[in-house]
């Protein structure tokens, strides 16, 4: 996985923060999985230079993963990743 980091953002909140975890690349399609309580919302944001984070998916859990890919991580030179929890 060359390239491809992820972070967990820092939470202040009674909620215990989304973490990351099984990080592969499926084929060509980088994919990793968010770990959290039922019913947390959380938004996946990703960079390439760790300063500017954009939203690229908002998402509930009705479980306590989620299995998320990145089809547009095949056209970065490298990409980090994090999952924070919304309000």
């Amino acid at each position: 996985l060359s390239g491809i980091f992820f972070a967990n953002a820092l939470q202040l909140s009674s909620q215990s923060s989304p973490s990351l975890g099984n990080i592969q690349m499926v084929g060509t399609t980088f994919q990793l999985r968010v770990n959290g309580t039922a019913g947390q919302q959380f938004v996946v944001e990703a960079t390439s230079d760790m300063r500017n984070w954009a939203p690229i998916s908002t998402n509930t859990l009705s479980g306590t993963t989620l299995d998320f890919s990145d089809p547009a991580s095949t056209q970065m030179k490298s990409r980090f990743y994090r999952a924070r929890l919304l309000p």
